[in-house]
């Protein structure tokens, strides 16, 4: 997969990645290349929220930024196991990259990660170090958000929640058959919806070519998951193999808006019987079309309910 940020419609948007990939010994492997984003410095930051890695003796996960190289390098034996996500805050002006490396030949490697693609607000900007455009200064100047920010006071601003709408089914399909989970969730007047959770027993099929797939407004396939790769997961004893935990019992967070409308669908490579799936969708009250006010350049709202 490969998160665009030319395809954000309402940033800050959470975009999930979950890959089950092979390896070759001593060759990097490009998990998430971003770059180029910005044709004006600082108009999109990329920053990395989260991983999980398999707990698999010989591999590395590490990430390099703006020039900077292995701004995080971790053993994944030395990490939590896929059960549990390394939570982390990595910040790119201009180029973000994860990457695998194994010292051997290694297949079937489950991968899990939240990228979030924001366009940075005038308090985002002062705490990034990113410079202050013509436009962004007199705001800073008129509410002395600089001295507010050495204060310690952070200002944050939250969205009316409305309603959350969830949509769990139980699907048995042929391989090449993919069947939508659920309704289409169409976006009412003056509102706009927040894809914010999926869940699926993805490892119990035990299959690598089946996909969770999100559409949203004009974007076909805007979010592309390998179900192996995704939660529940309990961490066996041995090296490298897994035991399911009881279906469900962890989720995939993140915040994906849609103005139009946004579904979600199962790509079916191999068959399934009785595949466990669960969507969360938030309804939210809130007029999209605030781009060039005063409060939206200077904060910009967050998901989390």
């Amino acid at each position: 997969m490969s998160v665009k940020p030319s395809l954000v419609v309402c940033p800050p948007e959470d975009v999930p990645g979950a890959a089950v990939v092979n390896l070759l010994a001593n060759v990097p492997y490009s998990v998430e290349s971003i770059a180029r984003f910005s044709k004006i410095p600082g108009e999109y930051v990329v920053s990395l929220l989260s991983f999980s890695l398999a707990g698999t003796t010989g591999i590395s996960f590490y990430v390099n930024t703006d020039g900077t190289f292995r701004i995080i390098d971790s053993q994944s034996y030395a990490c939590y196991s896929l059960d549990r996500d390394e939570d982390v805050y990595v910040s790119a002006k201009t180029t973000l990259a994860l990457s695998l490396l194994s010292d051997a030949i290694a297949n079937n490697i489950p991968i899990r990660y939240l990228i979030r693609v924001s366009k940075p607000s005038v308090i985002e900007k002062i705490l990034l170090g990113i410079k202050l455009t013509d436009k962004d200064t007199p705001l800073n100047n008129k509410f002395a958000l600089d001295d507010m920010l050495r204060s310690g006071y952070v200002p944050k601003r939250t969205p009316l929640l409305v309603a959350r709408k969830q949509i769990a089914r139980t699907i048995s399909a042929l391989a090449g058959v993919n069947p939508q989970i659920g309704e289409t969730i169409t976006v009412p007047k003056n509102r706009y919806v927040v894809l914010d959770e999926i869940a699926v027993d993805g490892y119990e099929v035990g299959v690598t070519d089946n996909f969770i797939v999100v559409d949203r407004d004009l974007n076909d396939e805007y979010v592309k998951l390998n179900a192996f790769a995704m939660p529940p997961f309990m961490y066996n004893t041995v090296p490298g193999t897994w035991t399911p935990d009881i279906p469900l019992s962890y989720s995939m967070k993140f915040g994906i808006p849609a103005l139009d409308k946004i579904s979600v669908s199962l790509e079916n490579g191999g068959a399934v019987v009785n595949l466990f799936t669960l969507t969360n969708t938030t309804i939210i009250n809130d007029n999209i079309d605030r781009t060039s006010t005063i409060i939206n350049n200077i904060t910009r709202p967050t998901w989390s309910p």
